[in-house]
């Protein structure tokens, strides 16, 4: 069944490459019905694996070929799927934790939805919203930080679809800066689930209090997104000026700080600060 698929897969791209991206009615409803074949076999696989390698794979292909609806449907399935993931899988005969498997297929995941359009009918940022959800429930073996690392990947992407024309698209697919336009509205609902995001991580920092393993992790979680903030937020605005400056204060507060780490962060902000009043401002406050 997976070589089925691939093969599928494979002959939707190769029609791609035959009218060099531009279908007819047939090799429109050829593709279709490829996307359509995937996402009803995809399910019969035994290996959740496969199956959410597969369903990425195949909504990129759908994406390619303009199958939109097909591509969503297959991006739906894939966040659901994750949900369903063994807390171990088996390499090379042996036993081992899928977290990473989890951690680099959400991480390629949302590389992938930067460029997929909203579909007018299901609302905003639907999709990133359902795998936001799938982060904040997925039960992580080595903690917390895992989960605020992935929060933090959700906040890169979430700031590469607030800006006005994206780095890389797909041909003839019109992705949400054409769609929106950087309207204010959209704007206003990427704001408000980045919000939801540094919450989320601000609330995971109050739970690391005592002990010196957690003021350790409190001090990396928090150099982290000090870093996060300072490449990707808008400084200009007050509240986000002081919260990366709280952050950095919580970073260097029980001097666990990882120096190299400090280090790649303070060049981060010189860089930004030769072109940035505000990221100057800041590199003063915390240097003063």
């Amino acid at each position: 069944m997976t070589e089925l698929v691939q093969c599928v897969n494979n002959l939707s791209i190769t029609t791609r490459k035959v009218v060099r991206g531009n279908h007819s009615p047939k090799t429109s409803a050829f593709v279709r019905a490829c996307s359509a074949y995937c996402f009803i076999t995809i399910p019969s696989l035994d290996n959740t694996f496969i199956q959410l390698n597969l369903y990425l794979l195949s909504a990129q292909v759908s994406l390619l070929n303009r199958c939109l609806s097909q591509a969503e449907a297959l991006f739906k399935a894939g966040i659901a799927a994750l949900l369903e993931t063994p807390s171990t899988m088996t390499v090379d005969g042996k036993a081992k934790s899928s977290e990473g498997f989890v951690v680099q297929y959400i991480q390629n995941f949302l590389s992938s939805l930067v460029i997929v359009p909203d579909n007018p009918d299901q609302g905003v940022l639907i999709l990133f919203k359902g795998l936001l959800n799938v982060i904040r429930g997925y039960q992580f073996d080595s903690g917390e930080t895992v989960r605020v690392k992935l929060y933090l990947a959700v906040l890169s992407s979430l700031s590469a679809i607030s800006q006005e024309k994206y780095l890389y698209h797909v041909d003839r697919v019109e992705s949400n800066d054409t769609l929106y336009g950087h309207d204010a509205k959209f704007l206003g609902e990427v704001e408000k689930l980045s919000v939801t995001v540094v919450d989320e991580i601000l609330n995971h920092l109050k739970t690391l209090t005592e002990g010196f393993e957690n003021l350790k992790v409190q001090s990396h979680v928090s150099l982290l997104t000090f870093e996060h903030i300072v490449a990707y937020a808008d400084l200009a605005d007050e509240a986000m000026f002081q919260l990366a400056k709280n952050l950095w204060s919580l970073s260097q507060k029980h001097s666990y700080a990882d120096s190299k780490q400090v280090t790649k962060v303070m060049t981060l902000l010189k860089r930004k600060a030769e072109s940035n009043e505000h990221a100057s401002k800041l590199m003063k406050k915390i240097n003063g």
